[in-house]
């Protein structure tokens, strides 16, 4: 009886570590993901600015297609500061999450 419950006890630690393990590499992970729609999003930005400056030249004031392109950029920035909200709520807990596994990393 004791055999068979120390064996299941290493089984059950062995498992715990394994998933805190993934965890930590996933919550990892996401930050980086994070980052990098953050990189996207701005530099999104810089080039709906830069289309929006190029449109209100005289010489392509009222283009259709610069006007069009200037739209789709303005939408996608506008999704894309959506989804950061999304992702920085999340990002936020991760990083708490993971600052507090590495403080009580630490302690021990």
């Amino acid at each position: 009886m004791i055999i068979s419950l120390s064996i299941l006890l290493i089984i059950s630690v062995a498992a715990n570590a394994l998933l805190i393990w993934y965890i930590k590499k996933m919550l990892n992970e996401l930050l980086f993901s994070s980052d990098n729609i953050l990189q996207l999003q701005l530099s999104l930005a810089d080039f709906a600015k830069h289309l929006e400056g190029i449109y209100e030249q005289e010489t392509y004031y009222g283009d259709p297609t610069i006007e069009s392109i200037l739209q789709h950029a303005k939408e996608i920035v506008k999704e894309l500061n959506e989804f950061q909200d999304i992702y920085s709520s999340s990002r936020e807990e991760a990083r708490e999450d993971l600052l507090g596994e590495e403080d009580d990393g630490e302690e021990n």
